[in-house]
């Protein structure tokens, strides 16, 4: 009984030593790349682009906390070239409608301001679907996209256009949300998961950068070449896929295309959120990534929320304390500071607060997150989304589950 609980006691230390070791590196990696990514941005601020004339699209449905704000902010960030501004609701019943065309007296002179009604009745991704209506008649070489709950500063739009001029492989450039009007714990959770974590999209970014695949792309804020975008089939290609963003970004890859990212916030005044709904969204996410990128969803086990996991054997090795044990339990505690480095500089680069306190609970509660959200997209890919149930096939095609009666 000793001896098996001794040699019990050196595999956990050794199993911890190498997680912890191999989670040190990936962590430095994403570290290093987020500093990449930053020092690009900065560098492209320098650039002189002329300013191409902008479409912006902004598929809504349902009601939004701060959804005219929003709207507004896409006519009055600054730009210094010409846009035009396309809000999509599907009838004039949702709530969006109404909220779209009190924005439209607010509008300044000599921009382009529609409120479309879509009228799409599809069982697939009613978001794509809506752009898809919103794509048609265009003529502007550059497509922007923007969710319902981003609102628009002045570095938004300047930075995407600053990161296509510096990049002319690239067939899309992106910036990551950053939630930055939490009210609920809900709020916080998820909050810190996009801000503090190594799944917060500039950190992705960069590792994707890194690993020479499908770049990534975060379809909350996009700016796409036209023409490049039309080239993989354009919106009404992209319906039937739960993960559109995904789906680009491999078509974009294939064709030798990139993504380039900008570090800087994109505001996201998404709020009220209960703590449940939260890990409900980021499971959806994880079924999107365990369905059209299979060999990168381990990954959440081993690397984006190996924290609470390490945490715990790190303990349960203390406890037992085989010979040596101290040096596994320092190196999950280098480990440990290597997260909150990369949290102290994703924070720094998205301007948000980095007392000790803020970096330290941001850390913890985001992987927790990750990890509940990794777990629950275990067993059958089904996701609940929008009030409807779908089935997410392998390459990410989803299909409503309608139950009999």
């Amino acid at each position: 009984m000793i001896l098996a609980g001794h040699v019990g006691g050196l595999i956990a230390a050794s199993l911890l030593f190498l997680w912890a070791g191999s989670a040190f590196g990936f962590t430095w990696m994403a570290y290093t790349w987020v500093c990449w990514v930053g020092a690009r941005t900065r560098r492209n601020r320098a650039l002189v682009v002329s300013w191409p004339s902008i479409v912006i699209l902004r598929p809504c449905e349902g009601h939004d906390e701060g959804l005219e704000e929003n709207l507004l902010s896409s006519v009055t960030a600054r730009y210094d070239g010409d846009r035009a501004v396309i809000v999509l609701v599907p009838s004039q019943s949702d709530p969006a409608w109404a909220a779209a065309e009190r924005v439209r007296a607010r509008v300044p002179v000599g921009v382009s301001y529609e409120v479309r009604l879509t009228a799409i009745e599809t069982i697939g991704n009613r978001k794509v679907a809506q752009l898809a209506v919103g794509e048609v008649g265009l003529t502007a070489p550059i497509v922007v996209v923007a969710d319902s709950d981003i609102r628009f500063d002045d570095e938004t739009l300047p930075a995407l256009m600053r990161e296509l001029a510096g990049d002319p492989l690239a067939g899309a450039a992106t910036a990551p949300p950053v939630e930055i009007a939490p009210e609920t714990f809900g709020d916080w959770a998820s909050a810190s998961v996009l801000s503090s974590s190594p799944h917060a999209f500039l950190c992705l970014a960069g590792l994707a950068e890194q690993a020479k695949g499908a770049q990534h792309l975060c379809g909350a804020l996009v700016a796409y070449r036209r023409d490049r975008l039309d080239a993989v089939g354009g919106f009404a290609a992209l319906e039937s896929y739960l993960g559109e963003d995904f789906e680009v970004a491999r078509r974009f890859h294939e064709r030798g295309w990139t993504v380039s990212t900008a570090a800087v916030a994109a505001p996201n005044y998404d709020s009220r959120r209960t703590l449940s709904s939260v890990v409900k969204r980021f499971a959806r996410w994880s079924v999107v990534t365990r369905q059209q990128r299979p060999h990168l969803f381990p990954s959440y086990f081993f690397f984006l929320a190996a924290g609470p996991l390490i945490t715990m054997l790190a303990l349960a090795v203390c406890w037992m304390q085989p010979p040596f044990w101290y040096v596994s339990v320092a190196m999950a505690g280098v480990f440990v500071a290597a997260r909150l480095l990369l949290a102290w500089e994703l924070r720094r680069q998205l301007g948000l607060s980095n007392t000790p306190w803020a970096l330290v609970g941001a850390v913890a509660i985001g992987e927790v997150v990750i990890l509940l959200g990794a777990l629950g997209a275990l067993g059958a890919p089904e996701v609940e989304w929008r009030g409807h149930r779908y089935r997410v096939s392998a390459g990410g095609v989803m299909s409503r589950i309608v139950v009999p009666g």
